[in-house]
């Protein structure tokens, strides 16, 4: 009776790793030059491969009009499946025909660095302008 006690408790701990690995892993961090952009990413492990599903910014530095006009962009994020290489490597990019907004990183242990970028024509105090964010760097942790 001890015997088989014992085996099932090490079955039920070796179960728990194994449902705590399926969860996404949410990485929250800044853009590397303006801390007050959020960047949040989520990378979610399906089998023995890893696959983003999220990557946001808000409250990012646009330049509209060929510089001419600055703002702050409430928020610009893909979701979807693209999948993160062996190495850890990622690139997505989004487009809806007016916006498009591409991030890029490499997981390296607990921390994804990468850049971000949006451009396309945006709302901007009532009039239509073309902006873009330029590549934004950014330092994500889990």
């Amino acid at each position: 009776m001890l015997r088989i006690v014992a085996c099932g408790a090490i079955a039920a701990i070796l179960l728990i790793p194994a449902e705590a690995l399926s969860a996404a892993r949410s990485y929250e961090g800044t853009a590397d030059a303006d801390s007050t952009t959020p960047i949040t990413l989520r990378v979610k492990p399906e089998g023995a491969k890893r696959y983003l599903s999220l990557a946001r910014a808000e409250n990012l530095l646009i330049h509209c009009d060929g510089g001419a006009t600055q703002a702050r962009l409430a928020e610009a994020e893909i979701t979807g499946r693209v999948r993160v290489k062996d190495g850890g490597a990622f690139t997505a990019k989004a487009s809806n025909g007016l916006q498009t907004v591409t991030v890029a990183g490499k997981i390296v242990k607990r921390t994804i660095k990468g850049t971000f970028r949006y451009s396309g024509f945006t709302d901007v105090d009532g009039q239509t302008m073309g902006c873009d964010s330029g590549k934004v760097e950014y330092t994500a942790k889990r």
